[in-house]
């Protein structure tokens, strides 16, 4: 148990540090990192590969990024078909 609490307040910024970084080092940065492909998003959405493809892929950084979804493919399309599927 920590009795300073500049010394509690040190160890918690490190600790939020630490599950940033790794959380960090789990998310993907690129498209291409995705686990769902361009071909496959097209496919789902019924479209021909262009700009909805990019955007929806966009989408799917962002919100790996804000920590809502994880990097697999059923939360992917799950958003995709929550705001992009008409």
């Amino acid at each position: 148990m920590v009795r300073n609490p500049w010394e509690a307040l040190r160890v918690s910024l490190l600790t939020i540090g630490i599950n940033t970084y790794t959380m960090m080092m789990d998310t993907p940065i690129t498209a291409k990192e995705l686990a769902v492909g361009g071909e496959e998003i097209a496919s789902f959405l019924g479209v021909k590969p262009g700009k909805e493809i990019g955007m929806a892929q966009r989408m799917m950084l962002a919100a790996l990024w804000e920590g809502s979804v994880k990097n697999n493919r059923d939360e992917l399309l799950n958003l995709v078909a929550t705001h992009i599927k008409k």
